[in-house]
């Protein structure tokens, strides 16, 4: 559990009340991007047994599916 941090979001002008974060890594930290690149491979293995594709590059990934007809 993380301790004494919280979010908040904003979108224009409004901002919404903070929130407590239950867990997740610090930005910035040096285990951060590890541990997304660990949560990420074992999402793109769980979606591939779906049949779904993923591409993955850095920070982000696209999800398709390839359909026939």
């Amino acid at each position: 559990m993380v301790d004494g941090r919280t979010h908040s979001t904003k979108v224009g002008r409004s901002l919404s009340e903070d929130a407590d974060l239950l867990g997740g890594v610090i930005q910035g930290s040096v285990i951060g991007p590890l541990m997304f690149l660990i949560f990420i491979d074992e999402l793109v293995d769980i979606l591939d047994s779906f049949g779904m594709k993923v591409k993955v590059f850095a920070h982000d990934f696209k999800l398709y599916i390839i359909l026939e007809s």
